[in-house]
């Protein structure tokens, strides 16, 4: 379920502004992942201590993904960041920062030392 309201997040933030910055972290995001499923038989494999093939099942109504093994390709790209409501894959979160930048225009901006918040309005 998630997945399905962080996928409608980042379509969101593309279809409001397709050409941001954001949008392109998306894209970068979302071709990662495509990489990914397209190496691995059209299935993401999913890395996460204690998980087994009938949890994987269970959670994912689409059986779009499948528990990794030695055998899958682009182990990096796949989903393996736990954060133990949800394992994520590094496109996941370039796409859901691009998201959340080209929804908000926040971006981080480094002066001297120090790290601020900077909110730029756009349209």
């Amino acid at each position: 379920m998630i997945n399905i309201i962080l996928g409608l997040l980042v379509a969101y933030s593309i279809w409001m502004n397709p050409m941001g910055d954001g949008a392109q972290m998306a894209y970068i995001g979302a071709a990662m992942n495509l990489t990914a499923l397209v190496s691995n038989g059209f299935q993401m494999p999913v890395f996460a201590p204690g998980l087994t093939e009938k949890k994987i099942q269970e959670r994912d109504p689409f059986h779009i993904h499948k528990l990794g093994n030695e055998n899958s390709k682009f182990k990096i790209l796949c989903d393996w960041l736990n954060f133990g409501y949800a394992v994520f894959s590094p496109g996941d979160l370039l796409m859901l920062f691009g998201a959340f930048y080209n929804i908000t225009g926040f971006q981080l901006v480094k002066n001297g030392q120090n790290i601020t918040l900077k909110y730029e309005y756009r349209f």
